[in-house]
């Protein structure tokens, strides 16, 4: 009898453990991260990293002083570099034999004639990642290296099923997920049914290339596929969505060598066949078209990951839409005052810098917002200015 009833303690015990632990997901704001490789989507998450402190300095002077590495060595393998110079010959022996590692050396590989030769014949076997990584190598080598938030933010690691990450910001505990390469969508995507906000991320500058899994398709329509897929998922259908242009500095430079036209026939731009604005909005429509359930509203951004306003605001925005979601209206007020609060610390130097006509110092929450946002158009004024 006396075990029958510890069991049944024991039975009741672990029900209410797991009630509360559903209470407690419950409260959690839940993000995914989306994307085709190369997407953008690691690079959207480490700017919430960078800007909350989840990960030790430490561990990214590992993981880029490793892939840096390995996209030298990988490089001279695969292109069957054979260095002319003896030192190389013996610089790159050691290097693979013994992993003995000289700063100023390693660079001068990446410096010679074989390597550059090879690079310029064919400026898209490495990424625009791989090749900051590798103008950098003797800096990262260096005894006293600090990543730099570049550093960071250009390194790229493929993401290898589901990533997550948890943390809490002004006490909304937020957990966020980031997901996928290509054969394990279906996989996983059930599992996903309580999302609060989809972020999906786009290369806008990928109109150009192929797919890393399957070279006969284009990256951009591989891209909208995705998003047909997920969007109009069943587990999705009422989730909000975020989608994020990404690398807009690199669209920009990929414009003037290579016609958008000549990848997308139908695309007809009035102002010119490469004229960026058309472009972009042309690629826009593309993927809201897909989104089959009318009443539920997209939000667009199109950023330069590697600019800190553009980070910050998109991280501002995504968390805003979170709460408002999760939490009400009212909540989500209370946290855009929390962050929009400080902003008043910077209305006198605004001021001064004469970038604001009039500005009223106010508690009411929708005021804030009004307020931050006409601050936020004066800046990027100034900034397109200079």
């Amino acid at each position: 009898m006396g075990s029958k009833n510890s069991k049944t303690k024991e039975i009741e015990k672990q029900i209410e453990i797991e009630q509360e632990q559903e209470k407690e997901n419950a409260k959690k704001l839940k993000f995914l991260i989306s994307g085709i490789r190369g997407s953008g989507k690691s690079t959207v998450f480490k700017t919430f990293d960078m800007e909350y402190c989840l990960s030790k300095k430490e561990e990214n002077i590992e993981i880029i002083r490793n892939l840096s590495l390995s996209i030298l060595t990988d490089f001279a393998e695969n292109e069957n570099i054979q260095f002319k110079n003896e030192e190389n010959q013996e610089i790159y022996k050691k290097l693979i034999e013994t992993r003995e590692i000289n700063p100023e050396k390693i660079s001068k590989l990446w410096k010679s004639e074989e390597m550059q030769s090879i690079y310029q014949k064919k400026p898209d076997i490495l990424d625009p990642s791989s090749i900051y990584l590798l103008n950098e190598i003797e800096r990262i080598f260096q005894p006293n290296y600090s990543p730099t938030k570049e550093d960071v933010l250009r390194y790229y690691q493929k993401t290898v099923g589901i990533n997550v990450y948890e943390k809490k910001i002004q006490n909304f505990p937020i957990v966020i997920r980031d997901i996928w390469s290509r054969g394990e969508r279906r996989k996983w995507m059930r599992y996903f049914e309580n999302m609060d906000v989809i972020i999906h991320c786009v290369d806008l500058s990928c109109y150009y290339q192929n797919s890393y899994a399957d070279e006969s398709i284009n990256k951009m329509q591989e891209s909208i596929e995705l998003f047909d897929e997920i969007i109009n998922y069943q587990w999705f259908s009422e989730t909000p969505f975020i989608l994020v242009f990404t690398k807009l500095d690199l669209f920009l430079k990929n414009l003037e060598k290579n016609n958008f036209h000549h990848y997308f026939p139908d695309y007809n731009g009035k102002k010119g066949k490469n004229e960026p604005n058309e472009i972009k909005e042309y690629i826009e429509k593309r993927f809201i078209s897909l989104n089959q359930n009318q009443e539920r509203k997209i939000q667009i951004h199109y950023v330069n990951l590697l600019e800190e306003y553009d980070s910050n605001k998109l991280w501002n925005e995504i968390l805003i839409t979170g709460i408002e979601r999760k939490f009400g209206k009212e909540a989500s007020n209370l946290y855009k005052f929390s962050i929009y609060g400080v902003i008043f610390d910077l209305i006198n130097f605004l001021k001064k810098q004469e970038l604001c006509d009039k500005i009223y110092k106010t508690n009411d929450s929708q005021e804030i917002g009004i307020h931050s946002l006409f601050i936020e158009q004066r800046i990027g004024n100034e900034q397109m200015k200079k």
